[in-house]
């Protein structure tokens, strides 16, 4: 019989899942039980059904089997097959919450007296009053304790949280216009974790900021290789974090350039 045929080719074939097996055989069964009684079994009153199919019949159940694989099928039903476009996203100005928390000018107080902060709550210490601030933190003070509570965490036997501690020190650095402290350690942090975002982000700032002393001293050929550098930088941030407000900025505005 032809669907003894199929049913031993879909069972020894690689192409379909179990579940693909069983779908497409209650789709031939069902394919039998549609079919009226023939003229013979009329005749003969047995009221059995035909399980010889047409060629009209034939082709449409075939048609049906290639269009189940191509489209394929599951336990948990078809597969639907769509192209979602990528959202439109209106970048807005950079934008937080500003001034600085009292419970968090106090924790830094405490760290440097008390030394009750792991490197992890340094980190995040360190990350609230440095990249949640808009504009950047200028208080010299709070600057200088960061400074100090960063060299202190790169002393920490364990090395794991050393691009974090070294980012942060960067950035604080590049506050303090120590531009060339802010390189090394900006550069070094983007050594041991070169996907970190915000790292190329300031590395841009800080080469863009370069450009800038560099073209007020009439060097124009350092001037445009540092603008270059800081282009890279920046482009590198944007792949790293597409959404990020923060990378959307234009440098020139950013560092004042403009």
């Amino acid at each position: 019989m032809w669907f003894v045929k199929v049913i031993n080719t879909i069972n020894n074939s690689q192409v379909f899942s179990a579940c693909d097996r069983v779908r497409v055989l209650a789709f031939i069964k069902k394919a039998i039980d549609d079919q009226s009684p023939d003229e013979d079994n009329k005749r003969l009153g047995q009221g059995q059904k035909n399980t010889s199919l047409g060629g009209t019949d034939m082709s449409r159940l075939w048609a049906s089997l290639v269009i189940m694989i191509v489209v394929g099928t599951g336990c948990g039903g078809p597969a639907v097959i769509e192209d979602y476009p990528l959202p439109k996203v209106k970048y807005q100005p950079y934008q937080v919450e500003p001034g600085i928390r009292g419970d968090d000018r106090a924790l830094l107080d405490q760290a440097l007296t008390r030394q009750v902060l792991s490197t992890e709550e340094v980190i995040a210490l360190s990350d609230r009053l440095l990249r949640y601030q808009n504009p950047p933190i200028q208080d010299k003070e709070i600057l200088e304790k960061l400074q100090v509570l960063l060299l202190r965490s790169l002393q920490d036997k364990s090395k794991d949280h050393h691009p974090q501690v070294l980012r942060n020190l960067g950035i604080v650095n590049y506050q303090q216009q120590q531009y060339n402290n802010a390189r090394q350690a900006l550069q070094a942090s983007s050594e041991l974790n070169p996907r970190d975002g915000l790292t190329h982000f300031y590395l841009a700032c800080l080469y863009a900021q370069q450009s800038k002393l560099h073209n007020a001293q009439g060097q124009k050929r350092k001037s445009a290789a540092q603008y270059k550098r800081a282009m890279i930088e920046l482009e590198q941030a944007r792949k790293l974090e597409p959404f990020n407000p923060l990378f959307r900025q234009d440098l020139n505005q950013v560092t004042g350039m403009d």
